[in-house]
């Protein structure tokens, strides 16, 4: 008997009432790279395994899911297609390395905003930060860099909240990032910062440690259907 543990759902595909939900279930052998993807049909109530096992990178985190363009993604690494039942690669960014620098990269993440996929790179380099945000291809052909702005100094590794891309010359882009004390926002038009959040006075805040991550935030968008 096979014994599996399921990591979280992170994407729901809408269509005609059919809710189709993504679910990864890896083996308990934590050793194994070998991943087996099913889909839940809402109306049939069953699950129906798309894909013979795969394998896939050791450090995908697959409880990360972007859902853009009926596809899920999976970093900057791998993605799904939910139409044509399969397993794709990203192709990968060219990160643009501050000249001089003795760099690394981190935060490496998706997502999506107003019909667009996002990849951000924030790289460090004795504590001074820079920030790249790529747009992807509306054929997956490749990554365009739309911002690589240097933000100063900044503690810890900060954490990407979100980002809102802007519209046309009128309305500047926006990424909101979480550091140590505080939640920023970070308006690339005017290379300003606003301080949005306080979180010193909070009971959960602890020096030089953050407390939310990505996965802790959620786009909001106006309906009428009852939440």
């Amino acid at each position: 008997m096979s014994l599996y543990s399921s990591s979280g759902t992170d994407s729901i595909n809408c269509n005609d009432d059919v809710l189709t939900e993504i679910l990864l279930r890896l083996p308990v052998k934590s050793l194994t790279r070998f991943k087996l993807l099913e889909v839940y049909d809402s109306l049939s109530r069953t699950w129906k395994v798309c894909l013979e096992p795969f394998t896939a990178p050791v450090h995908v985190k697959f409880s990360c899911g972007v859902h853009w363009n009926n596809v899920i993604h999976w970093e900057y690494k791998m993605y799904y297609d939910i139409e044509k039942n399969v397993i794709e690669y990203l192709p990968r960014p060219i990160i643009p390395w501050p000249e001089g620098w003795g760099s690394t990269a981190s935060c490496c993440q998706l997502q999506e905003s107003k019909g667009h996929l996002y990849f951000f790179i924030i790289i460090s380099n004795s504590g001074e930060k820079s920030i790249a945000v790529f747009e992807m291809k509306g054929d997956y052909s490749g990554w365009v860099l739309k911002y690589n702005d240097r933000i100063g100094r900044a503690a810890g590794r900060p954490r990407i909240l979100s980002f809102i891309m802007g519209d046309g010359e009128e309305e500047t882009s926006t990424l909101v990032f979480h550091v140590p004390g505080k939640i920023t926002a970070y308006r690339f038009r005017e290379k300003s910062f606003t301080e949005l959040v306080d979180l010193t006075n909070e009971p959960f805040y602890r020096e030089d440690s953050v407390q939310f991550e990505p996965r802790d935030t959620y786009q909001f968008g106006e309906s009428l259907a009852p939440v």
